[in-house]
């Protein structure tokens, strides 16, 4: 086998040419399109890592507030149940002081009732009694003497009590 000289010189020199031609149209376009793909993805690492680094804070920051807003919800709790408290026990205690001027109230009204029913009872009796000693007498009092015997029996009736 024989080499030939001037074919391989020729392969040599077709093979520099296309080599140059390649890294010229494909070898650099393809370098740079790799080179920007590469800042691309490095671009995004740094955005996701910012996303992740202000998701974090955000989370944080949320969390905070959540805790804030179950303390603020607790404390109104607290404070709806103290005021439920002191209005049942102010509520209580009118309904104690109504209930005893209502008591109050009925015993006067019972007394002064009482006072009147013995007063009517008294002066009812005491015309009874006056008409049956009249019976007894035999003769119609006079209205003075009605009176004194009235007066008599009440108040002998007044100190039996």
């Amino acid at each position: 086998m024989e080499i030939d000289l001037s074919k391989l010189i020729w392969s040599i020199v077709n093979f520099l040419v296309l080599l140059a031609i390649l890294r010229k149209f494909l070898y650099r376009p393809l370098l740079g399109m790799m080179e920007r793909r590469e800042k691309d993805i490095a671009g995004n690492l740094e955005s996701a890592d910012r996303a992740s680094k202000e998701s974090a804070h955000l989370k944080e920051e949320y969390e905070a507030r959540l805790r804030e807003a179950r303390k603020e919800a607790s404390e109104i709790v607290a404070r709806g149940v103290k005021l439920g408290d002191e209005t049942r026990s102010q509520i209580m205690e009118e309904a104690r002081k109504q209930a005893d001027e209502y008591m109050e109230k009925a015993r006067h009204t019972i007394t002064r009732e009482k006072d009147k029913a013995i007063a009517e009872l008294k002066a009812e009796v005491a015309g009874l009694a006056v008409a049956a000693a009249g019976r007894v007498i035999g003769k119609n009092l006079q209205p003075e003497d009605h009176r004194r015997l009235v007066q008599e029996f009440l108040e002998e009736a007044g100190e039996a009590q």
